[in-house]
């Protein structure tokens, strides 16, 4: 099980202060919508307060991921600038904090979509 707080302190020791407030804000948002479509409400918090995790890493920590876990190189690519922190903070979560593969899936994803996304 996910500590919240350890998670938190995480997020307040690596984001800016204005990057983690929006995580705040966003778990908030997603807890109320996992409600209403009547969701679990736990694993949308955790995702949305984890979606950004890698949202303010360097371009040479996003290097050192990519190469450590054999992300694809067009991930480097400038244009992908926006949504890199995607893809390397599904893998941070894992690593880190031991996610489940659909919480994942909702933090690389919540950029660009994809087909296949469920609820």
């Amino acid at each position: 099980m996910i500590n919240i707080n350890d998670l938190k302190n995480y997020l307040k020791n690596h984001l800016s202060e204005r990057r983690y407030e929006h995580s705040l804000l966003v778990a908030d948002e997603a807890k109320q919508l996992a409600k209403h479509y009547n969701y679990n409400e736990e694993k949308c918090y955790l995702a949305a307060l984890i979606h950004d995790i890698a949202k303010e890493l360097t371009d040479e920590e996003n290097n050192k991921i990519i190469e450590k876990y054999n992300l694809p190189n067009e991930i480097k690519n400038p244009d992908y600038k926006s949504v890199v922190h995607a893809e390397i903070g599904s893998v941070l979560a894992k690593e880190l904090f031991n996610v489940d593969n659909e919480i994942c899936n909702s933090i690389k994803f919540h950029s660009v979509g994809n087909i296949k996304m469920t609820l």
